[in-house]
């Protein structure tokens, strides 16, 4: 097979778990696959985030402005790809975003990460205030851009069962176009102390400052261990604030007494995250909505204790490795908290167990299960 991956997403700049999520997969491709020929399309200005792959990796780069608009995002996703899948003889083209172009002359993938565009209640703007109406087309926008690309592509790939079941349920297609393919997790997320060694940690979160995140509860949870006088360490959060959310983040921590011991780190780079964790007590996620939920997992590869969200995706990927709650229950989560920060044996299991369940991902899996669901895409679309 000729396989096309359009990798036009990733700028000069880009951080995060969406382009981690491109560059691992076509590391791990290039690895895996000698077989097939792989033709992967990035921006000119973007070639330093990738490597040197095998011979049947070709590199094509391509020209795009610094800044573009909409407009113009919408020529590259819905028309400009169709040509270059024509151009180069695509067998499968492979979108890790949302959406495939309006006509592809091959068998298209596309990756869904989640549903939150479908989710109005999630929209950042309607609790924040800013930005409000280019949130709300933008909301619009990806929602009529990935209703039309799920039905229109030959195969969807997704990163939880969870995920999987609510896209079944909302585009109602058949279970077999949808397949699963878990995030992996780096190797530099480990424990490099010793489990006897006393850290004078912190609570931790990781993740942008969004409603959806549900960083309130985590602040009232502390406030709550702060009446117990059980808090003997302070709160880190950490992750970009596209919306100013902070600003309410910190009047809430004023109003619950608590401003004293909340740290707000802005956005930390992703290769400086793993000793973040690894020099926490705990790490905690209330998140209302995860289509899988990364940096549980990192927590859990850095030997960081999980106390997370028992909605969406997140008991999937934590399974018995961590602490499971009511996001919405301060007691349940402070008790958890609690257990966790004045229990050394308690703690010693749970880091034991995280290590153990974080072994079971890997983004050598997530290529073979890739690979699987392109191979499935091309004899559906030739048969």
């Amino acid at each position: 097979m000729v396989i096309g991956i359009n990798a036009l997403s990733i700028t000069p700049d880009s951080t995060g778990g969406g382009t981690t999520y491109i560059l691992e997969l076509i590391n791990q491709l290039s690895k895996i696959d000698s077989e097939n020929k792989y033709i992967i399309f990035i921006r000119k200005d973007s070639a330093h985030h990738f490597n040197s792959y095998s011979t049947n990796f070709i590199i094509v780069k391509i020209f795009m402005p610094a800044r573009f608009s909409v407009a113009f995002r919408v020529l590259i996703d819905l028309l400009f790809i169709s040509f270059i899948a024509l151009k180069y003889e695509l067998d499968v083209l492979f979108c890790p975003i949302d959406s495939i172009p309006i006509w592809t002359p091959c068998a298209s993938v596309m990756v869904i990460q989640n549903l939150l565009y479908f989710h109005d209640e999630l929209n950042p703007a309607k609790h924040i205030g800013k930005r409000r109406f280019h949130s709300k087309v933008r909301f619009w926008y990806y929602k009529q851009i990935t209703l039309r690309s799920a039905l229109r592509a030959d195969k969807i790939i997704t990163v939880s069962e969870n995920a999987k079941r609510e896209i079944i349920d909302y585009f109602r297609i058949d279970d077999s176009k949808v397949s699963v393919a878990y995030h992996g997790i780096g190797k530099h997320f480990r424990n490099i102390h010793d489990e006897t060694e006393n850290i004078d940690g912190y609570i931790l979160y990781v993740g942008a400052l969004l409603p959806y995140k549900n960083i309130e509860s985590i602040l009232f949870a502390v406030s709550e261990l702060k009446n117990r006088n059980l808090l003997t360490c302070k709160v880190n959060i950490v992750g970009p604030d596209y919306y100013e959310y902070k600003p309410k983040l910190r009047s809430l921590a004023d109003e619950l007494g608590i401003s004293d011991v909340v740290v707000f780190s802005g956005y930390i780079p992703y290769e400086k995250l793993p000793l973040i964790y690894q020099k926490a007590n705990l790490f905690v996620l209330l998140s209302r909505c995860e289509s899988f939920g990364m940096p549980v997992l990192e927590a859990m590869q850095s030997g960081c204790p999980v106390v997370c969200s028992n909605l969406s995706s997140l008991p999937e990927i934590v399974g018995d490795a961590g602490v499971l709650v009511d996001p919405d229950d301060v007691k349940e989560t402070a008790d958890a908290m609690e257990r966790i920060l004045m229990d050394e044996k308690y703690r010693k299991r749970l880091v034991s167990k995280g290590k153990l369940r974080a072994k079971e991902f890997s983004w050598e899996k997530t290529a073979r299960q890739t690979l699987e669901a392109m191979k499935q895409a091309f004899d559906f679309y030739s048969g």
